[in-house]
């Protein structure tokens, strides 16, 4: 066979078969391929390519975002225990300044993170860098109020929620004011006719708990009875239907949850609440449990479903030792700040170890980095690389 007809043997795939590999890639290998050719270029950033390869991923990466002080970077918690690319430094999405950290995490869904930024908010996607400022409604203090951030699958459309007192209302028992920020007409609205009392609780003390988790096409979050020291429910705002509705805790836990102990979270594609405790023995050895309830039937009381994992490998320093998030296996991912490591446990019984990684190199990020990285942390939040960009288009990349 001559050099000409091997040459001709090299030609391109046909374009359609060409599309369905690329939806099959990870984020990270297309963001590389734009290099590739123009007509990669123009395929990977069309959106509806975007659209479809989040819709169609066989296998999507979650990462865990971390702020610590003047560090952002972003954590493949499943290449953590064997690939040393792990970890990745990212850009900072603010023009002021490339090292500021005066900013909180507010919330993230579908590859997108919601920042506050002094008086705006930031929406930021980290694997394409594509970011939106939203300056607020109106100046008002955040310790006041709750935040979101969702999707609107009916209009394909992404709200920023925030639910605040209204100016007449004390610190205590208050009617709320709520407003919506829509990508799509880019402006914020007003909901009418919500009237739904809720604590307003100090900001140091209760900043974990005022970002709202985005499932099942609403936001969610701890609602504190008046006395401010239990979780007396959780409230939920879909955002098709725009309306407040409340999801009963478990029996067991009605009225008698301690601020902070449990963490808001999914669980296998279920709302779940997370909590973790150590005890400690005279011969120097650590028992720690795992306890998680998981609501198996969305916003059915009674199928709240009770599990805990026994860890009792542990030794008496690690009282530190906290869950970071669950795998979509239903494995647990924990940290323990003493000994510096990482470990991935089974979701059930005894907790048997699966894997285990020291970050003792990585201390450069700072002497108790791996505390920031605990689902309990509100500088730390999970969300899934993806190329989408808003509809609106008026962000910068």
């Amino acid at each position: 066979m001559n050099k000409k007809k091997k040459m001709n043997l090299t030609l391109t795939l046909p374009d359609d078969m060409i599309v369905q590999i690329l939806l099959k890639l990870p984020v990270r290998s297309l963001l590389r391929f734009k290099c590739v050719s123009k007509s990669w270029l123009c395929l990977i950033s069309d959106p509806q390519f975007a659209k479809s390869h989040f819709d169609l991923a066989a296998a999507p990466t979650h990462r865990l975002f971390v702020k610590y002080d003047s560090f952002r970077v972003s954590i493949d918690l499943e290449a953590l225990f064997h690939d040393d690319s792990f970890l990745v430094q990212l850009a900072s999405p603010f023009p002021l300044s490339l090292h500021n950290s005066n900013f909180r995490i507010m919330g993230s869904c579908r590859g997108f993170i919601l920042l506050r930024f002094y008086y705006q908010f930031i929406i930021w996607n980290p694997s394409t860098g594509f970011h939106k400022g939203i300056p607020f409604s109106r100046p008002y203090s955040m310790c006041e109020f709750l935040c979101g951030f969702g999707y609107d699958a009916a209009t394909d459309d992404y709200l920023v929620i925030t639910i605040m007192p209204l100016p007449e209302s004390g610190l205590s028992k208050v009617a709320t004011g709520m407003e919506f920020f829509s990508l799509k007409t880019n402006s914020w609205n007003r909901i009418e006719g919500i009237n739904y009392p809720f604590s307003v609780v100090d900001d140091e003390v209760s900043s974990a708990f005022k970002v709202g988790l985005f499932l099942n096409g609403a936001l969610h979050w701890f609602d504190f009875c008046s006395s401010l020291d239990v979780i007396d429910k959780i409230i939920s705002f879909d955002l098709t239907e725009r309306t407040l509705s409340e999801i009963p805790l478990p029996y067991d836990l009605a009225k008698t949850l301690d601020v902070g102990a449990y963490n808001l979270t999914v669980n296998g594609g279920c709302l779940s609440l997370c909590n973790c405790r150590a005890t400690y023995w005279s011969t120097g050895e650590c028992e720690a449990m795992v306890e998680i309830w998981t609501m198996k039937e969305y916003k059915v009381q009674s199928s709240w479903t009770k599990s805990t994992v026994l860890i009792t490998f542990l030794t008496a320093p690690d009282n530190d030792f906290s869950p970071i998030c669950f795998t979509e296996g239903g494995e647990i991912v924990v940290g323990s700040e003493e000994r510096r490591v990482i470990m991935k446990l089974d979701g059930e019984g005894e907790g048997k170890l699966l894997e285990y990684r020291k970050l003792l190199k990585y201390r450069k990020y700072g002497p108790d980095f791996i505390d920031y990285m605990f689902l309990s942390n509100p500088c730390s939040i999970m969300y899934r690389e993806s190329l989408l960009s808003l509809p609106s288009d008026f962000g910068e990349a």
